[in-house]
């Protein structure tokens, strides 16, 4: 909800609040487990940090 509510009136600004909530929900599972994650598993979740990458550079680049 910090994400959130820093991103204030930005159009990702529910998306990227998902997107963070669904990484640190994995990031036992793939922190701390004692099985591989999958392919399938992983994929998502590395298109969830790209997006909040871009977000974030966005943010910190002004736009010429």
């Amino acid at each position: 909800s910090e994400l959130r509510a820093a991103l204030g009136t930005r159009t990702e600004a529910a998306s990227a609040e998902k997107a963070l909530r669904e990484l640190i929900s994995a990031k036992g599972d793939v922190e701390y487990g004692t099985t591989l994650i999958t392919l399938a598993k992983a994929e998502p979740l590395v298109r969830r940090a790209q997006l909040l990458v871009e977000l974030a550079e966005g943010v910190v680049r002004p736009v010429h």
